[in-house]
């Protein structure tokens, strides 16, 4: 067996090295299309669209086989999982681990999350200055949190483990998500992070990191939080939460 066709096989989930080309050897179990899926609902991915689960089998020459397609199992009743791998939550509230089978092998187990319709997302707290520091400290050219919750009025809870994007707008234009030459969202440690999945509390949160470039004092002016949740391609009721700071030199 080829070098390449090692590494191949070292990157599937669960691996039986053999002799025979034709055999299958190996399985993966692909991340899933979203962490969450809503009681009554199929998992869908980002944009809203069912998605099915997905897996691969390797053979002994470590090339994806064909046949026989993988099959995925629920090891926890409150979902199940249809022979065409779409995935379907039941009426409660927790978490589902898969696994994939094919070739007589087994992947690692995944799981999802079942969590209650969203249908409103609502700011809890977020700063309204930023003073910042000059020249450039990355200790407090950062803001307090920004914290928003998202709820379920019809399932009269909150909603757990769903993503929640960010963007930023400064002197009237749009921040790209990847620029991060004068600021940027930052996670619990500091990170750059445009993105969030909601706790067991239905909270996320993000900050706001103000570069100071050299040689440059700072415009007074306000930057725009933008925080949005969706749900079958549409805006969850509350998104676009809009929140305002403005920076100044301190």
């Amino acid at each position: 067996m080829t070098a390449a066709a090692l590494a191949v096989l070292a990157l599937a989930g669960c691996v039986d090295l053999t002799t025979d080309p034709d055999e299958i050897v190996a399985i993966e179990f692909s991340p899933l299309p979203y962490p969450a899926v809503v009681l009554g609902d199929t998992l869908r991915d980002s944009l809203g669209v069912a998605a099915p689960l997905v897996g691969k089998l390797f053979n002994g020459s470590g090339d994806l086989a064909t046949k026989p397609a993988p099959t995925f199992v629920s090891l926890d009743t409150i979902v199940d999982v249809t022979a065409t791998g779409m995935l379907v939550a039941h009426q409660t509230v927790g978490t589902a681990r898969l696994i994939a089978t094919g070739g007589g092998l087994q992947s690692v187990s995944r799981s999802v999350e079942t969590t209650l319709l969203p249908d409103t997302l609502s700011i809890e707290a977020g700063p309204d200055t930023l003073p910042l520091s000059i020249p450039d400290d990355a200790a407090s050219n950062i803001s307090t949190e920004f914290r928003l919750k998202l709820q379920s009025r019809a399932g009269g809870g909150v909603v757990r483990s769903w993503v929640v994007d960010f963007a930023l707008r400064y002197r009237s234009q749009d921040i790209a998500p990847k620029d991060t030459s004068l600021l940027y969202l930052a996670n619990e440690v500091g990170r750059p992070s445009a993105v969030d999945t909601t706790d067991g509390s239905g909270v996320v949160s993000r900050r706001l990191r103000f570069k100071v470039v050299a040689g440059q004092v700072p415009v007074l002016d306000s930057v725009i939080v933008v925080a949005r949740a969706m749900y079958r391609g549409a805006l969850v009721p509350g998104a676009p939460a809009r929140m305002v700071v403005r920076v100044k030199p301190k």
